[in-house]
């Protein structure tokens, strides 16, 4: 979602964890998936020499951008 507001809490928390690992782990704490949007880009150059950068700064896959989601977003509400 875009937005012209300024964010102002900006930590980010990483992990290497499969999809089905977290979606299993959110289902089995009595969380319910409200939505999951996979995106085809990043607003850092995660894998240099192999991608490019876009018009909205975004990094994308110079090659076959369509085969992986570079990341995604999950939103989850307590049922």
């Amino acid at each position: 979602m875009e937005t012209d507001g300024r964010l102002e809490q900006t930590t980010t928390h990483e992990w290497n964890h499969g999809i089905g690992e977290i979606v299993s782990a959110l289902l089995a704490n009595g969380l319910t998936l409200t939505g999951l949007t996979e995106h085809r880009s990043v607003p850092w150059n995660a894998l240099p020499g192999r991608m490019t950068c876009d018009e909205h700064d975004e990094w994308r896959l110079i090659e076959h951008p369509e085969r992986v989601p570079l990341s995604y977003t999950l939103r989850a509400r307590k049922s």
